[in-house]
């Protein structure tokens, strides 16, 4: 996924940033099941799956900035979320959650 002046790549144990002039790596995510990744602006937005409880999947969504991989916003839903690309418009996230419901995000820090 390419995001401003890098790319974010899924690795086995997560997510990981590369700058796009030299490869070096910028940043790096721990993940779990069924990680996928979504660049909007300048903000990534990391979703993986996992086991809450016996046979209860959930769906953990992260927000970071992608300069330098800081968590913005985190939540946890119950089913994943839809394959809807994210929007980001100055400090602001949208994306659709499990009920088809859009949640904008304001993002702070």
């Amino acid at each position: 996924m390419s995001t401003p002046g890098g790319f974010v790549l899924p690795t086995s144990d997560g997510a990981v940033c590369l700058g796009a002039e030299d490869g070096a790596e910028r940043w790096r995510s721990k993940g779990g099941e069924d990680l996928r990744i979504d660049s909007a602006g300048d903000y990534t937005m990391i979703r993986h799956s996992h086991t809450a409880r016996l046979f209860q999947q959930r769906q953990a969504v992260r927000i970071l900035l992608s300069a330098d991989g800081r968590t913005l916003w985190q939540g946890e839903f119950k089913s994943s979320i839809r394959k809807s690309a994210p929007v980001a418009s100055g400090r602001m996230f949208a994306f659709l959650d499990p009920q088809e419901t859009l949640r904008a995000v304001r993002l702070t820090g």
